[in-house]
């Protein structure tokens, strides 16, 4: 039984207000890894449950079959194509500095990924556990009817928190743990996407205040982000409901925003080449650091600026859209496939 939800923009008709949002929100993900201090905390709070909240909304489903596919093309490829990429210099310098069993070493840890991943591969767990959420996503919102979905979302929400109350050393490979967490969002993105995507100014306000008590609390107090890798989900519930609340005052401010045309131009391409710099920031910013530009907001920008090039750079050849990008063809930005694409 296939969920109903709300209408929304059709997948050759982008949403303006959300591409905004997820524009804004990539750059917090490159400010994330960038900045340090309660900035860096409150950005942790939110910016990836946001995107599992994102994907949920967009959701569709499919057969299991074109789901696993299309899901294959447009994350699994691209994740081991810069894998290699921005592994291969290294495993070559290892396998000649320390010989073969370093090299074995640090060919398990690329395999296994999600937690054991470090920089320049930090956010690399986010691809592999959203590709089995949307998957196990898709399976069950085929087969099951609202309650069970519910029941299955909040039995992975307990699950999540056995997970970092009881078990805080316990990893799965390429971040499958981590999925007891993102499935809940997902299917709060599919159930309430239409509401939280689209709020009230009533719900609007409430969420900016959440966010803004949030945020003091953080400083003040220092309250707990969400950090989804490492299964640290801050307050039990409380956390988690205030990504969602803040997931939400972010796509209102991304309506506001796409009132300006030059702000929304810049951040709807942002949206279009989040993947791109997910994948590519942290290299090109340890790169930026390693030669002495400590500055955070100059390290930033030139990390976003380098980022958008390497996306135009990889949009222009057949095979690296193909491979790095997921895309058959020059803008295929179709919605659905990944929260960002």
């Amino acid at each position: 039984m296939e969920i109903s939800r709300p209408q929304r923009a059709s997948p050759l008709s982008r949403d303006l207000g959300l591409d905004v949002a997820r524009g804004i929100a990539i750059l917090l993900v490159v400010a994330g890894h960038v900045f340090d201090g309660p900035a860096k905390d409150v950005i942790y709070a939110f910016h990836m449950p946001f995107f599992f909240l994102v994907g949920g909304y967009l959701f569709k489903a499919q057969g299991t079959g074109d789901a696993l596919v299309r899901l294959l093309r447009k994350l699994i490829v691209p994740y081991m194509a810069f894998i290699v990429l921005l592994s291969l210099p290294g495993l070559i310098e290892s396998a000649g500095r320390n010989g073969v069993g370093d090299l074995w070493w640090r060919l398990r840890v690329l395999v296994l990924g999600g937690e054991k991943l470090v920089a320049p591969l930090t956010i690399f767990w986010f691809p592999t556990c959203y590709f089995f959420t949307a998957l196990a996503y898709n399976a069950l919102a085929t087969r099951l009817p609202a309650r069970g979905m519910w029941a299955i979302s909040i039995a992975c929400l307990g699950l999540a928190y056995v997970n970092q109350l009881l078990l805080p050393g316990f990893w799965l490979p390429w971040a499958i743990n981590v999925c007891a967490m993102a499935i809940p969002l997902f299917h709060i993105g599919a159930r309430y996407g239409g509401v939280l995507f689209h709020p009230s100014r009533r719900l609007l306000l409430a969420c900016c205040a959440v966010a803004l008590a949030y945020t003091a609390a953080i400083a003040l107090f220092q309250a707990p982000p969400m950090a989804m890798k490492g299964a640290n989900y801050g307050i039990p519930i409380i956390t988690c409901l205030v990504a969602v609340a803040m997931s939400s005052a972010l796509v209102g401010l991304g309506r506001a925003g796409a009132q300006l045309p030059r702000a929304s131009a810049i951040l709807a391409q942002c949206s279009h080449a989040s993947m791109t710099i997910m994948y590519v920031h942290m290299p090109i910013q340890m790169a930026l650091a390693g030669v002495g530009l400590s500055e955070p907001w100059s390290r930033w920008a030139l990390t976003v600026a380098a980022s958008l090039g390497c996306h135009a750079v990889f949009l222009a050849l057949p095979a690296t859209r193909r491979l790095l990008l997921g895309q058959g063809r020059p803008n295929d930005r179709r919605q659905g496939a990944t929260a960002p694409q």
